[in-house]
């Protein structure tokens, strides 16, 4: 019988609740990630190009340009993840834009 693999990053889940590991790992059950969580790494995508551009170049991006990548970054997380449902979309992408501005 083959042992089973454990990775680090199972093991940091079981480590923090483990309900959620059991769901996961043994259940096969993936829960999508909540809409705060996909606006914060969407705004997190923004305002990381303008830093970027700021350390590149010394100056700010213009804040559509970091709207508009932050609501990019919005769209693929939800194409990747699914996570969250379309009546959260459109109240989700707003808050991405105002993190961002």
């Amino acid at each position: 019988m083959e042992k089973p693999k454990i990775s680090p990053s199972q093991l940091k889940l079981f480590g923090k609740c483990g309900i959620q590991y059991y769901y996961r790992y043994i259940e096969n059950i993936i829960i999508p990630p909540s809409a705060s969580l996909v606006v914060g790494k969407a705004a997190h995508k923004g305002i990381e190009a303008n830093i970027n551009s700021v350390i590149a170049t010394g100056e700010m991006l213009p804040v559509v340009a970091c709207e508009d990548i932050a609501a990019t970054a919005f769209n693929d997380f939800l194409k990747e993840e699914n996570a969250i449902s379309n009546e959260e979309k459109g109240q989700a992408l707003e808050r991405t834009r105002e993190d961002v501005s």
